[in-house]
């Protein structure tokens, strides 16, 4: 699966920094709002991402599809 197939409702598992303890945290969030270029989330830490971008960090970073 790619950026490509996701839609509004999808859940990803992205990683952040909840704090200094808490570094590259998997949290689960959903698309809110899809566009060709583009994809918002429903999160304070991560609000909109190329599809590209995203693509890129599933395969460097472990970002993970998880329904679509």
């Amino acid at each position: 699966m790619t950026a490509k197939d996701l839609k509004k409702g999808s859940m990803v598992e992205i990683r952040v920094n909840l704090s200094s303890e808490q570094i590259n945290q998997p949290i689960q969030v959903a698309v809110i709002r899809c566009t060709e270029k583009y994809l918002w989330f429903k999160n304070n830490h991560l609000h909109r991402m190329g599809r590209n971008t995203f693509d890129t960090y599933i395969q460097h970073f472990g970002y993970k599809i998880i329904s679509i």
